[in-house]
């Protein structure tokens, strides 16, 4: 009788498990828009004022790194970095 109740036990407490395996979540890279960033080709904006440039006007998303700003490590090959310093003047041109 001990034993039948132990087995029981042991049945009710299987049951409770759940019967589904964990799949880890693979982090999803953003979405690209087919453009590669070429740095090269706007190094023609270093000494524009970040206000002067018309940010939509350039292919791809960019993102301006003033001095001292937090900026995400994330390599997005078609972004383009502005880089200014502390007069808003554009003094670098990166990808990533």
């Amino acid at each position: 009788m001990k034993g039948a109740v132990l087995v029981l036990a042991a049945l009710v407490l299987t049951g409770c498990q759940s019967m589904q395996k964990e799949t880890p979540v693979q982090p999803t890279e953003p979405p690209t828009s087919g453009y590669v960033c070429n740095a090269d080709e706007m190094q023609h904006l270093v000494g524009f004022a970040e206000d002067d440039v018309v940010l939509e006007s350039l292919p791809g998303p960019v993102r301006v790194l003033r001095p001292n700003s937090v900026a995400t490590m994330d390599m997005r090959p078609d972004r383009i970095n502005l880089h200014t310093d502390d007069d808003g003047v554009i003094i670098r041109v990166t990808c990533g």
